[in-house]
């Protein structure tokens, strides 16, 4: 799986109507017999189409657990629950992104916060994530997979690696969150 993973195309992936197509495609000319590929060849597109199916379902949702996270931040209306509760969410999708993209290797340690004490540090490090999930989404990486630009690879794993681990730290630490009064 973590082979088929490192071949999957990056390019259209948050297009569903285009994946789901295949799949039932796939299924269809298996059922009614009528391949010409070879049954493993027809499970091998399956399994990449569920593949690229889970990237976009994961590359979506960090997306938006970021923004809402963000937005109930400044509107005053994040509480400790809510923020333990969408960091633990951002860590599971960003986690699972990491299984499905090549080139994980690349990745560098990033220095981050590991101790959020005071609401400005809390403003800070929700922040900071919500700029390293909106970096990553707009890694051009992810626009063209035909051409390896190793530096934005490299870019990119350090930003999801960083998400992560900063993720993490809110969702761990979420129960001494208070809202910064402005």
């Amino acid at each position: 799986m973590q082979r088929l993973a490192k071949k999957i195309s990056l390019s259209g992936l948050i297009s569903r109507g285009v994946m789901s197509g295949l799949v039932l495609m796939a299924s269809a000319y298996q059922l009614l017999g009528q391949t010409n590929q070879p049954t493993s060849q027809v499970e091998r597109n399956r399994e990449k189409a569920y593949l690229r199916q889970q990237f976009a379902r994961h590359f979506r949702s960090v997306q938006v657990l970021s923004q809402d996270l963000l937005k109930a931040h400044e509107e005053g209306n994040l509480t400790a629950r809510g923020l333990g509760k969408e960091a633990r969410e951002i860590n599971k999708s960003a986690r699972s992104l990491r299984q499905l993209i090549a080139l994980g290797a690349l990745a560098e340690e990033r220095e981050l916060k590991t101790s959020l004490t005071t609401p400005a540090d809390f403003d800070e490090a929700i922040r900071l994530l919500a700029q390293m999930i909106r970096r990553f989404a707009r890694n051009p990486s992810h626009q063209n997979s035909r051409i390896l630009n190793t530096d934005q690879a490299t870019e990119a794993q350090t930003d999801l690696l960083a998400i992560i681990r900063l993720s993490k730290t809110l969702a761990d630490q979420a129960r001494g969150y208070q809202t910064l009064r402005q």
